[in-house]
């Protein structure tokens, strides 16, 4: 298998920081220096050279950020001669750039390409919503048909946002099995389209609950800078506590925060998600014995 080059680094570096800005993120050079491995100035030419022809704004907070998402797409030939430069291929290879400045709704809210464990089935889903495909998959043991319409990562999960039986609904990319591709294809509901265009909350399903956590110490001012949950709302604070509320489909969709938060997250209700959460962390450390 042939190692990345600095050249492939470089394009992924690129293309992310693409989809990143196309989904309506902010960033500041400091942040994607840290997460990229790279020096703020190489962080400053990418945005200010590489990508310049986009008229990149930057925010009072000092944060990069895009106007008009839209205007990325009317650079297409850019896009493919950079990746024709340094012949690179994968989920973002040529055709999938050709598709993705035709296609209205790109399928992606980004998360590292790396921390996708099968690339096969993840490139496939990415043809399936941009041809519109119908996909057969087993999903918890059960045959399911669904039209695909996103790929979305939290707190390092993918999760793939599709139709059932026209309902929308949110489907762990792990859990997914036996991925078929049909011949089939579908029409977008324009109602599902508003929905994924608000973004307010992907994680939906038929039946959600309210979860309750509690955060403490050094994570206080990060939470309440950055939204780490769907639709979280801040209960009660006070100097070494803070009571966030939010709706979820799913457990890990709560456990995946408490696990990457420990020790300043925990959770309150419902009482047997907190006791779930309390037995693995229990688990976790007999293990390490």
């Amino acid at each position: 298998m042939r190692l990345p080059s600095t050249g492939d680094l470089l394009v992924e570096r690129i293309i992310e920081i693409l989809i990143r800005l196309y989904n309506k993120e902010r960033f500041s050079k400091s942040e994607l220096a840290l997460e990229y491995g790279v020096s703020e100035r190489t962080i400053q030419r990418d945005i200010m050279q590489r990508l310049g022809h986009l008229s990149i704004a930057k925010d009072k907070s000092g944060r990069y950020y895009i106007k008009d998402s839209k205007i990325l797409k009317t650079y297409k030939n850019d896009y493919i001669n950079l990746l024709k430069k340094y012949h690179w291929g994968g989920v973002f290879a040529i055709d999938f750039i050709e598709n993705f400045s035709e296609s209205k709704y790109f399928p992606i809210k980004f998360q590292p390409i790396s921390e996708v464990c099968n690339m096969s089935d993840f490139t496939n889903l990415c043809r399936a919503i941009i041809f519109q495909k119908i996909i057969k998959v087993n999903y918890d043991n059960k045959l399911r048909t669904l039209k695909p319409y996103k790929l979305i990562s939290h707190l390092s999960t993918w999760y793939l946002l599709a139709t059932e039986d026209d309902i929308i609904k949110t489907f762990a990319l792990y859990k997914l099995k036996s991925i078929n591709i049909c011949k089939d294809e579908f029409s977008h509901d324009k109602k599902v389209l508003e929905e994924l265009e608000n973004d307010n909350d992907f994680f939906t399903s038929c039946d959600r609950i309210e979860a309750i956590l509690e955060v403490s110490g050094l994570k206080i001012e990060y939470f309440l800078n950055h939204k780490i949950l769907a639709n979280q709302k801040i209960i009660n604070k006070t100097d070494d506590k803070l009571i966030i509320s939010t709706m979820i489909s799913y457990d890990d969709e709560l456990l995946s925060v408490v696990f990457r938060f420990i020790p300043y997250v925990k959770i309150l209700a419902p009482k047997e998600l907190a006791l779930e959460s309390k037995k693995i962390v229990k688990e976790y450390l007999e293990y390490l014995k």
